[in-house]
């Protein structure tokens, strides 16, 4: 079941969202830029210096040179387990 829309109505007939507790907006262009800049602030402060670690690590080749320096020791380890069963 969907929530329906509380409608209050000025004078005029417009329909007044006050019931939401939102302010009334008198520059939406304004109320806009203000919200993406602080949604930008906010990616800026918790997430960009995270996201820069992670693309950071894609440079990181040391899981596949530590594979390749294992790759003979563990064919070994493998042919020995195959001659004991």
């Amino acid at each position: 079941m969907a929530l329906r829309q509380a409608k209050n109505y000025t004078s005029s007939g417009s329909p007044n969202y006050d019931a939401l507790g939102l302010p009334d907006v008198q520059d939406p262009d304004k109320v806009f830029g203000d919200i993406l800049r602080e949604d930008y602030a906010d990616y800026i402060n918790n997430f960009r210096g995270y996201e820069n670690r992670l693309l950071g690590m894609t440079d990181d080749t040391t899981l596949i040179d530590r594979a390749r320096r294992n790759t003979a020791r563990q064919a070994e380890i493998a042919a020995g387990v195959q001659k004991r069963i």
